[in-house]
């Protein structure tokens, strides 16, 4: 419960600082101009990382960091963030930026030069030499904190990759009992969720330097965050999982570095050598692209929040990764075959109806409220009592959830038509109803009798009919690929609902249909909500 209130006060606060800075801050302070090597055609705000890295490093500041022992975290994370913000104002070169990183690094080599004595990979200690250690992490932090910033080329593209990498920190938090290395990341990533509404195609704006260096600082320190929050380290500090988490960020910028330098070209110069790049000039597809890279990324992520005990001295797997990086890093064809086998698979999943709302359909969109308010009928009446018992913090997250969507009551009828963050808001809502009558051990479906039976099937009949509908109008009639439904939060949505429901299998005690329910919900919903818009002329934000 804990994760869902700081996921629920990270989201909303993220989105009111968000919505704050669109309505009074001048963007001419902060805008990035389009240029040959951009995929954007007219000038952007990039004031996006000011608001969530605000809110990430405020929040967690107060809620995480009261004995003291995480301040190395947001003094590091505040140095970068402040040199990113500058260089989004006076657009500094690369040669004032690596130093005050350089600086960062060793200030948390400092830090930490004490306590660790030995670095696990895959299970294997590495040779005992504090100087090997330095230079190793000193590469690794700065080749990380700049990763994140090369793959900013895209809407949506660095946010959504770092709210995956967030998601399995959490699981991998969950699951080996370090609950503030959990929170830091819930944090993290619903404050990235908040920023992704404004951030997918079109943007409203960028996360800018002042984002992307905070993000890759996240990730590039997760481990020594790791490494804190597990009091079971005894000296040894694991870098397999972290390792994996950033495989297409060492894979990709290994690959561009070495191709400027075959062309001559300075390493640390601009250029669109990026697999994402290549994704879109090939497929022309902005969605693809994302799909394409959270897929490798996902497989990263995934393998991650495995048991130790799985790919720990597993030499068979070590060389087996080892070969699947180096053949992406340094052999060209690789990934020029990766682009032309991708692509080419999502060409063939794209139909030919131009049609986004089909309506000569025997499960109509119309009938979506029916089937949803039968659903919340239900469940209100199943948990009619539960209410009437909520603990503080259930309480303070309804709240946090229900003055969120009132802040979002104007996007119904916004010229931009994005209600991932009404329905991400209404899912929070739905997870706490969910979860009183499992807390309270409620009768089982097959055990009820009377009234109780009959709402229950009610209820699970109504998410059936949603999802047929859902199904009907969505998966068979309307492009993959294109604006018609997918956003990348409804993506992201999905890869979490996926993580929730590996939860029961490492131990979080969940109703078994609680991932299905909320994700029936939310893209119920997503079908629907566009139609309202046509009841409303108000122009919001």
């Amino acid at each position: 419960m804990s994760a869902l209130f700081y996921f629920t006060l990270s989201f909303g606060l993220t989105l009111w600082f968000s919505r704050f800075l669109l309505h009074y801050m001048d963007p001419t302070f902060f805008m990035d101009h389009p240029t040959d090597r951009k995929i954007h055609s007219k000038p952007i705000p990039r004031f996006g990382g000011i608001a969530f890295s605000i809110v990430i490093m405020l929040f967690g500041w107060i809620f995480l960091n009261e004995s003291g022992i995480y301040s190395w975290y947001f003094v590091g994370g505040f140095s970068l963030f402040l040199i990113g913000a500058i260089d989004d104002y006076f657009t500094l070169s690369w040669r004032y930026k690596l130093p005050i990183q350089l600086f960062v690094g060793f200030f948390l080599v400092i830090q930490f030069y004490h306590d660790i004595h030995l670095v696990s990979f895959f299970g294997y200690l590495l040779p005992e030499s504090k100087p090997l250690l330095l230079i190793v992490f000193l590469l690794w932090f700065i080749g990380i904190t700049n990763a994140i910033n090369l793959i900013d080329g895209m809407d949506g593209l660095a946010g959504g990759f770092m709210f995956l990498v967030t998601l399995a920190g959490g699981l991998l938090g969950f699951s080996n009992d370090a609950p503030y290395f959990m929170y830091i990341n819930v944090i993290v990533g619903a404050s990235l969720l908040a920023f992704l509404h404004f951030n997918q195609n079109p943007a409203r704006f960028f996360m800018g330097d002042a984002g992307s260096l905070f993000l890759g600082y996240h990730l590039a320190v997760m481990p020594l965050f790791y490494f804190v929050a597990d009091n079971s380290s005894n000296g040894i500090i694991n870098i397999t999982p972290f390792i994996l988490l950033g495989s297409y960020l060492i894979a990709d910028t290994t690959r561009v570095f070495v191709l400027r330098i075959r062309k001559g070209h300075h390493p640390l110069e601009p250029d669109q050598l990026h697999l994402h790049y290549q994704l879109y000039h090939y497929g022309k597809s902005q969605n693809g692209t994302l799909i394409s890279i959270f897929l490798l990324a996902g497989i990263g992520c995934s393998i991650a929040v495995m048991p130790e005990s799985l790919i720990g001295e597993n030499v068979f797997f070590l060389i087996f990764y080892l070969i699947c990086l180096s053949s992406f890093a340094f052999i060209d064809l690789v990934p020029r075959y990766f682009v032309k086998i991708l692509m080419g698979l999502f060409e063939k999943l794209r139909t030919t109806n131009k049609d986004p709302w089909p309506h000569k359909l025997l499960f109509r969109i119309r009938y979506l409220p029916v089937a949803i308010g039968t659903y919340l009928f239900c469940i209100i009446f199943t948990y009619r009592v539960e209410f009437f018992q909520l603990t503080s913090m259930q309480t303070s997250i309804l709240i946090i959830a229900i003055i969120t969507l009132f802040l979002l009551k104007d996007t119904i009828s916004s010229e931009h038509r994005k209600f991932e963050a009404v329905l991400i808001s209404i899912g929070i809502l739905q997870a706490i109803i969910i979860s009183l009558g499992h807390q309270n051990n409620l009768t089982p479906i097959e055990d009820q009798n009377g009234m109780n039976h009959l709402v229950s099937w009610m209820r699970y009949g109504a998410l059936a009919f949603s999802g047929v509908i859902i199904s009907t109008n969505y998966i068979l009639h309307t492009d993959l690929l294109g604006p018609g439904f997918w956003s990348i939060t409804d993506l992201l949505i999905l890869f979490t609902l996926i993580g929730i429901n590996s939860l029961q299998s490492l131990g979080l005690i969940l109703p078994p249909s609680f991932a299905l329910e909320i994700g029936l919900v939310y893209y119920t919903n997503k079908l629907y909500l566009p139609h309202l818009s046509t009841l409303f002329t108000k122009e919001a934000i």
